[in-house]
């Protein structure tokens, strides 16, 4: 064999091997990220609470006002 060839086919087995390790780090950082995303304590985001309805007027009172609405 043609040492150009086997130097080549080396050089691309090579690059396989190495696109493959990537591939699998990224899987198991998605994998990581979704196992602790699933453990994670479910918190009230200010986007789930609905803007019409507040618990407590005296915050709403006072949003608004720091806001320059009233």
């Amino acid at each position: 064999m043609n040492v150009y060839i086997s130097d080549q086919l080396a050089r691309e087995h090579a690059d396989r091997l190495m696109a493959d390790a990537s591939a699998a780090r990224r899987v198991r950082r998605v994998r990581r990220a979704r196992r602790a995303a699933g453990r994670a304590v479910p918190t009230e985001s200010p986007a789930d609470r609905s803007h019409t309805v507040r618990r407590n007027p005296a915050a709403a009172f006072q949003s608004w006002l720091t806001a320059g609405q009233l």
